[in-house]
């Protein structure tokens, strides 16, 4: 992976010299201007100015060979320089892991949770806390933290998309020598450079929920694939396999967004052939920016049947929409989390269902995970939540009233 990337760079500089610019110029005689280095070639074509050299092009075809030649460069650059962020992200996929453990079973398998001799601070970072998903997931860590007299210090940025500013809370924080660390980053990738200092500081990362890190000691979360799959099943089930729907899809390049939107449609080209995807947009798991989209759609497409949210916020979006649009009730909206705001619009009537990850109990297992590692134990690599589809007449099961 180092050597496709110097390989990449290399290519990139070298592309940098040769920066073609074909404007005619008049023959001159060869000569070399300090230390610059640059050649200029008596010739009655064309000149090709680049920072280092200028180099003279005898004819059209010369000059397409050097473009062709230019082109392919480019796409061997990118691809080398691309090459180990692709690797990083895909080289753990906590949805498929075959090792994984339960997290009912942690007490089975591992005793009871240790409680610390001496308290201790875990540092936590987290995504917006406006959304109520990751409220509930910091709440989880603060009661078992509390519990066994453990301090928290919990930090997150105050959007789902700023991944600079996330990474750069990450990195202070790893600043501060914590005993352990809990990262939930925005996408596969960003929070990389933070994950590498604390390893080499010998911080355990626990990774809680959502986008994954390929290098952290311990998973924990729901599985992001299923969540689309079993939204997108419920969907088929209510629209006895017919209709037209739309995915609102997530945070681009979000380890969550892609997985979902992945199981949502292969599971409906799979199992609902009758149902059509008429399209499926971004919305960034942000409210107004899936009203508005929704809006649009059901202007194009106005027998529109079922609305599949990436989030809750983006499933309360689209509620708006269809109620302003006169259509609630007459389209199924489903969304992921099973926030609170999502279970009152369910009781209501507008929303239809939410596949919920039970976020406030990843919250506990993510903390006490932290607990076991930090008193030595060997956490398997994957520790799977439970999740559900919940409707209005399944919210009592499950304690959602």
């Amino acid at each position: 992976m180092a050597h496709a990337t110097i390989y990449g760079l290399a290519y990139m500089q070298y592309l940098n010299i040769y920066s073609f610019d074909t404007s005619p110029v008049k023959s001159r005689e060869a000569d070399r201007e300090g230390s610059r280095g640059r050649v200029r070639r008596a010739t009655n074509g064309k000149l090709a100015r680049g920072r280092a050299h200028d180099v003279k092009i005898r004819d059209e075809a010369t000059m397409k060979r050097w473009n062709t030649r230019r082109g392919v460069l480019s796409i061997v650059a990118m691809l080398c320089v691309a090459a180990p962020t692709v690797g990083w992200a895909q080289e753990f996929d906590p949805d498929n892991f075959a090792g994984k453990v339960y997290a009912q079973d942690l007490a089975t398998k591992f005793g009871p949770i240790p409680r610390p001799a001496m308290s201790f601070t875990v540092g936590s970072v987290v995504k917006n806390l406006a959304n109520e998903a990751w409220a509930q997931m910091t709440r989880g860590q603060k009661t078992i933290a509390a519990k066994y007299g453990v301090k928290v210090d919990m930090q997150a940025t105050t959007t789902e998309t700023d991944t600079a500013a996330q990474l750069a809370i990450a990195e202070t924080m790893v600043g501060k020598g914590y005993k352990i660390m809990v990262m939930s980053p925005i996408t596969n990738v960003n929070l990389a450079p933070a994950v590498d200092k604390a390893k080499k500081a010998g911080i355990p990362v626990v990774n809680m929920n959502d986008a994954q890190i390929a290098n952290a000691d311990v998973f924990v979360g729901g599985n992001q694939k299923d969540l689309g799959a079993m939204a997108a099943a419920y969907m088929g089930e209510k629209l006895g396999g017919s209709g037209k729907v739309v995915l609102l899809e997530g945070v681009a390049g979000a380890y969550s967004a892609m997985q979902r939107k992945a199981g949502f449609l292969e599971t409906m080209k799979a199992k609902y052939p009758g149902i059509e995807v008429v399209a499926t947009v971004p919305a960034d798991y942000e409210r107004q920016k899936a009203m508005d989209a929704t809006a649009n759609l059901l202007n194009q497409h106005p027998d529109i049947q079922g609305i599949f949210g990436s989030n809750d916020l983006e499933a309360l979006g689209a509620v708006e929409a269809v109620k302003n649009a006169g259509k609630i009730g007459k389209v199924v909206i489903i969304g992921v989390d099973g926030i609170s705001a999502a279970y009152d619009s369910i009781k209501h009537g507008e929303m239809t269902a939410t596949a919920d990850q039970f976020l406030e109990k990843v919250g506990e297992t993510t903390m006490e995970v932290a607990l076991r590692i930090a008193a030595g134990q060997k956490v398997p690599r994957v520790v799977a939540t439970f999740q559900t589809v919940v409707d209005k007449d399944t919210m009592a099961k499950f304690g959602r009233m």
